[in-house]
């Protein structure tokens, strides 16, 4: 066993699905409103802090979309009861704090936590071409037998630049 086994033994992990915000919030009820808004809100935009004034009438317009979508009943509290719970302690993907320059309005942040569980959210909608490398290296006696026996250039041409392409994970 190496030294890093026991990082992701049992206990560990029960430990982490309790306490970290990340795994929280992939488990959480709302996650797809919440995931989607945040995502929507701070990282398409690459936005590193919101006012509250600011988040709370994104979030209103977020909600009135999928309410209008999905039905009235969907997602019943308003949007500062949700900034207000996803800032809590107990959910802890945002922070929620007074700028230094004194302004008397709150402003938000993303979390490391929850930007770590969109990143991952994120990556699951990444093709993943698991098996391609090895399809690569079969495919490349392939072209090069095509490339000296053909004499139609454009084959040739789109297989050469096939194999030359670097498979990407």
């Amino acid at each position: 066993m190496s030294g890093d086994a026991h990082v992701l033994d049992h206990d560990t992990l029960e430990l982490l699905r309790g306490r970290h915000s990340a795994w929280r919030l992939l488990r959480a009820e709302y996650a797809p409103l919440i995931i989607g808004f945040l995502h929507r809100a701070f990282v398409v935009p690459n936005a590193r802090s919101i006012a509250q004034p600011e988040l709370t009438s994104r979030l209103d317009d977020y909600l009135f979309e999928l309410r209008e979508r999905l039905g009235e009943g969907v997602y019943p509290r308003s949007a500062t009861e949700y900034l207000d719970a996803w800032a809590s302690d107990d959910a802890g993907y945002l922070r929620k704090y007074y700028p230094a320059a004194g302004g008397d309005e709150p402003t938000f942040d993303l979390t490391p936590a929850a930007e770590k569980a969109i990143e991952w959210v994120t990556g699951l909608r990444t093709v993943s071409i698991a098996s391609a490398p090895s399809r690569g290296c079969e495919m490349r006696p392939y072209c090069t037998g095509v490339i000296s026996t053909r004499t139609d250039s454009r084959c040739s041409i789109g297989c050469v630049l096939s194999c030359r392409t670097p498979v990407r994970s």
